[in-house]
């Protein structure tokens, strides 16, 4: 349903996408393949669109969260990116390199102390 949803719009002429990785709301993988269908058969590129995934903090999750919340801040961000790119959202190609990808972080909605927020700032995600 959610990869029908994901072409039907993009074949409509949405160009944005916003999503995840909340499973007890969002159905990343679904949008991973509604996504490559569109790549497919549409003609799009993955440059064509903005595409959009959230890290979300543990109270906000059930319980397939996709990092282990014990884990400091940084690395349950870099888990849920990592968790994301494996369901398609964002291209992978054979060497993990990312082609034409710009990586925005943003941070709200939870309250992170001065040195939280430098630790994920300085996450190397390429």
């Amino acid at each position: 349903m959610t990869s029908d949803c994901v072409f039907l719009a993009l074949k409509a002429g949405f160009q944005g996408i916003d999503t995840a990785n909340q499973r007890k709301h969002y159905n990343e993988p679904g949008v991973g393949d509604g996504l490559l269908k569109a790549y497919k058969e549409l003609d799009l590129r993955r440059q064509d669109l903005f595409i959009q995934s959230k890290y979300t903090y543990p109270r906000g999750q059930d319980h397939r969260k996709p990092y282990d919340e014990n884990d400091p801040y940084s690395k349950q961000v870099r888990s849920s990116f990592e968790s994301s790119l494996e369901k398609r959202i964002l291209p992978i190609t054979g060497t993990r390199t990312y082609e034409n990808m710009k990586i925005d972080l943003g941070i709200s909605n939870f309250k992170l102390s001065p040195t939280q927020i430098e630790e994920i700032e300085n996450i190397d995600f390429l």
